[in-house]
């Protein structure tokens, strides 16, 4: 997917590869959001109230109609001042969800977790820029969706596929608990060319320890 690596700096690689028009894939996931996020508060009035973060805050905020702008702006300025692929995660919470939105993608090139690739043993051509979000319950995929939980989810995303996304349902043990929604390069790209990835979530030593910034 990803062709001539090369260095820019200590935290950015540029690569020849797939290009995204982020402008339409927060069109797209937004709708996504808010379809989801009003039809949960009528469909599960009780829960707690609605709130979201960015993974680099300490704190959540209140969750709202002028929240869109804010989350906007974040990716919008990571995107134009530092990278095109990095694994930028903001956890929006409300009913009985939470989602995460990885809308410049869910990999790096070096790190601990488990989607993180190395530019110097494993397959680094193979790391996917591609823009994603993922449903899951409240408290993180340690609990599965009820059956009403997914098929409301279901239906609302099958009503979007004709606007270009494709989703799937993560299935340890055969019970669903989570959904990945993904913002293909056919519908959502802007052709190929440099782009700018995001280096490391951690400096990381040869042997997988971690070492300090």
């Amino acid at each position: 997917m990803l062709k001539k690596l090369r260095e820019l700096d200590n935290d950015t690689v540029i690569a020849d590869g797939p290009k995204f028009d982020l402008p339409k894939v927060i069109e797209v996931a937004f709708a996504i959001l808010r379809t989801l996020y009003q039809r949960a508060m009528m469909r599960f009035p009780n829960s707690e109230p609605p709130t979201y973060a960015f993974a680099f805050e300490d704190g959540e905020h209140p969750f709202g109609d002028e929240s869109y702008a804010a989350i906007d702006y974040i990716y919008d300025d990571c995107k134009i001042t530092r990278f095109d692929a990095v694994p930028l995660c903001c956890s929006v919470y409300f009913g009985p969800f939470m989602i995460d939105l990885y809308l410049l993608g869910h990999d790096s090139l070096n790190g601990p977790m488990i989607n993180c690739l190395t530019d110097y043993d494993l397959n680094w051509d193979e790391l996917d820029p591609t823009p994603v979000l993922y449903v899951m319950m409240r408290d993180g995929m340690t609990d599965p969706f009820d059956e009403p939980q997914y098929n409301f989810l279901r239906q609302v995303l099958e009503g979007f596929l004709p606007r270009g996304i494709t989703w799937d349902a993560y299935q340890p043990n055969d019970r669903d608990q989570a959904v990945q929604v993904r913002f293909p390069h056919e519908t959502f790209g802007k052709g190929v060319g440099p782009i700018k990835i995001s280096r490391y979530l951690h400096e990381v030593d040869r042997d997988g320890e971690e070492e300090e910034e």
